[in-house]
């Protein structure tokens, strides 16, 4: 599965700290595009990533990019790496993600912002909602460690007939309706807006597909924002995707 993303707007207050993360992408697939030669659409692999684990909450990290006004750091911890045909800018400044298969092993993608973020409002549009393999995560969030995550993510979290989306205020153990909401989003080819408003009194989660609100959840319990870093991630939760199949970036045009 691969995700196409291009930049917007980011913004600043008076102070100089974090007010608003504004990234548009768009997503799309191509079963064609990827092969075990470790090509997508002609990109060949330049990157090698050394595994290695994190002492602190963030990822250990081998390199970084620079996409919409940002420098992100590419984790390369457990199964997460570093290769140039799965995580880059093209030359129209859209990032690209893909999960795809490295020497016969299926790897996943993660970039964290260098900056922190803090509290603000984390804002995301995709191009559509993808039918993700039941396998598969797709995640976009602030994070420090475990204990201060905000999570927005597609998965049915290795069960075919699971709700697919969730948002969710960590840590474990959640409750619902407090610091869970768990339900269908439906699959579509709108414009759909992810939206995070982490205030120090409240969470407040909204997903629109177009101009419909699709989903909505406010959680009076509240985390502590410092240090947050903002987190976009594509990973297996169970294994590898369930079809088997490597999956590139098709072409696109903006809206």
């Amino acid at each position: 599965m691969s995700f196409t993303f291009f930049p917007a707007s980011t913004g600043m207050n008076g102070n100089g700290e974090f007010s608003d993360l504004n990234i548009k992408s768009n997503l799309l697939a191509n079963t064609s595009a990827i092969n075990d030669s470790n090509t997508v659409d002609g990109v060949a692999s330049s990157a090698s990533a050394v595994d290695s684990t994190s002492t602190s909450g963030l990822a250990a990290t081998s390199s970084t990019l620079s996409f919409a006004g940002r420098t992100w750091s590419i984790s390369t911890y457990l199964n997460f790496i570093n290769r140039a045909d799965q995580t880059w800018v093209d030359s129209n400044g859209y990032l690209h993600m893909v999960l795809s298969k490295a020497s016969g092993t299926w790897k996943d993608v993660e970039l964290v912002s260098s900056d922190v973020t803090g509290y603000g409002t984390y804002t995301w549009v995709t191009q559509g909602v993808p039918d993700l393999d039941k396998n598969l995560v797709f995640g976009l969030f602030p994070y420090l460690d475990n204990s201060h995550e905000m999570d927005q993510e597609i998965s049915r979290w290795g069960d075919a007939s699971s709700p697919n989306f969730a948002y969710t205020v960590q840590p474990d153990p959640v409750v619902a309706g407090v610091t869970q909401k768990v339900f269908e989003l439906p699959t579509t080819t709108q414009l759909t807006t992810y939206t995070i408003a982490w205030n120090p009194t409240n969470i407040v989660f909204t997903t629109m597909e177009g101009s419909t609100v699709v989903g909505s959840f406010t959680s009076n319990v509240v985390r502590d924002a410092t240090g947050t870093h903002a987190l976009m991630n594509l990973w297996q939760f169970s294994g590898a995707p369930s079809d088997g199949k490597s999956v590139g970036i098709a072409p696109f045009t903006l809206p």
